[in-house]
């Protein structure tokens, strides 16, 4: 995906933070809001300064990002529910439902929290900078 975006700050090992440009389209993502820009790290290998607009290309949400995002919760839900189903059959537990339910939501909501902490500690590059706009 080929984005807009604003050169705010650079880093060490070739790389800065962009600002993503909202555009038209931006209106029906919710990404985003207007007071707090999404902004993300971007491999500068044009030697874009501070204060440049660039075009970023956005390509490094590979298969692994969609099975961590879409496959593992739904797999870790599954997982839950079939420990709270052997939970349930060794100790005895009148009520299953509320067992595996309990576990099964333990499972996932373990795997989110885990997931958004890991993600906001990571820095991840998932952009670069294609070229320089001249605006």
């Amino acid at each position: 995906m080929i984005e807009q975006a604003l050169v705010i700050e650079e880093k060490s090992n070739n790389k800065v933070i962009v600002e993503l440009v909202r555009t038209s389209a931006c209106g029906e993502c919710k990404a985003c809001t207007p007071d707090k820009p999404m902004r993300i790290t971007a491999y500068n290998n044009i030697n874009a300064k501070i204060g440049s607009y660039v075009t970023v290309d956005i390509t490094e949400f590979k298969m692994h990002t969609l099975v961590l995002v879409y496959l593992m919760p739904i797999v870790l839900t599954f997982i839950g529910y079939f420990f709270g189903v052997f939970i349930s059959n060794i100790t005895d537990i009148a009520s299953k439902e509320t067992i595996t339910s309990i576990t099964a939501a333990s499972f996932f909501l373990i795997y989110v929290v885990t997931a958004l902490l890991i993600a906001k500690k990571r820095n991840k590059v998932i952009a670069n900078i294609i070229s320089i706009n001249n605006n």
